[in-house]
């Protein structure tokens, strides 16, 4: 028997509800102007799980002003960096085909977030776990980047969630963030 029929008050697709917004074949088909205007209407948290997220800074329109901004309105920022001398950053950036790539442009990340530190001396953590997905979260907008093995993030899907709540799919991908957040070290200023 169908899910719908069981429990028609939960939400989902088969009831006209999803938190499913879209599916990008890989994060190079986001729109970096989508990236601002979500960054530019969030009200509460912005959170971001990256090893390096280096095309945020280089495409996304203000993206570092923006974040202060966001900032100083009171929004909870959040960005998890790779370590560069970890473990997982060395062993993604072979998988990669990137060598000392991967650590590189996580050091150029790093220095990119740093004066983020003026603002709020606990916004920016470096992280040495393997990441399954990159994760950016802009209030209840929550993308979702796959990493496939072998390939940059950049060629890999990313799913676009609108969070339903504490459940389903968007929640999971924020309880992850949570959890590499907690084991994350700070960066120091």
């Amino acid at each position: 028997m169908p899910v719908p029929m069981l429990w028609p008050e939960v939400a989902g697709a088969a009831n006209g509800e999803s938190e499913v917004v879209g599916v990008y074949g890989t994060r190079n088909e986001v729109s970096p102007v989508a990236i601002g205007a979500m960054l530019e209407t969030t009200s509460s948290h912005v959170d971001v799980l990256v090893y390096s997220g280096m095309w945020l800074w280089d495409t996304v329109p203000r993206f570092h002003d923006r974040l202060l901004e966001r900032l100083s309105a009171g929004v909870v920022v959040r960005i998890c960096l790779g370590d560069p001398d970890s473990e997982a950053v060395r062993l993604r950036g072979d998988e990669e085909s990137a060598g000392d790539g991967m650590a590189s442009r996580c050091r150029i990340a790093i220095g990119y977030a740093r004066d983020i530190l003026e603002a709020d001396p606990n916004a920016v953590r470096l992280t040495g776990a393997t990441l399954y997905c990159s994760i950016f979260r802009f209030d209840d907008e929550v993308l979702a980047n796959t990493h496939l093995w072998g390939n940059p993030a950049a060629a890999s899907p990313v799913f676009h969630l609108r969070s339903c709540g504490d459940g389903g799919i968007a929640g999971n991908v924020v309880r992850s963030f949570e959890r590499v957040w907690e084991l994350a070290q700070p960066l120091a200023g």
